[in-house]
């Protein structure tokens, strides 16, 4: 009984072992995308920027800009900002579909407490 239960011991470690090995060979083969994902995080939050000894540039020369943070905020906002726009093609459709597709494309232009009282 207790080889039974030392057996089922070392498999469940051998299990572990094998999933731990798999999550951490995954890591590796991510490893470049989170690096860049740091890279690109850094830029964004506008983290300064420190030269390499050896580039010898003096504090009085570094310049770190947000302009990408700037940028992306931007286009977060004009896309936050636009309304979608609901077109159903009616150039190869019957007469009955037109008109289904023309009260689709009115439904889309409702506010949408009037969807609510249209659904129930």
């Amino acid at each position: 009984m207790v080889t039974e239960s030392r057996g089922r011991t070392q498999r469940s470690y051998d299990i572990a072992d094998k999933e731990f090995k798999l999550i951490e060979a995954k890591f590796r083969n991510h490893q470049q995308l989170f690096d860049r994902m740091d890279k690109d995080w850094d830029l964004y939050t506008l983290k300064q920027w420190q030269p390499e000894y050896d580039e010898a540039i003096g504090a009085e020369d570094i310049y770190t800009t947000n302009e990408p943070r700037v940028l992306a905020e931007k286009i977060i906002a004009f896309i936050a900002a636009t309304v979608p726009v609901v077109i159903a093609d009616n150039s190869n459709a019957q007469e009955e579909q037109e008109e289904i597709n023309d009260l689709a494309e009115q439904l889309r232009k409702l506010p949408k407490e009037k969807h609510m009282k249209c659904a129930t």
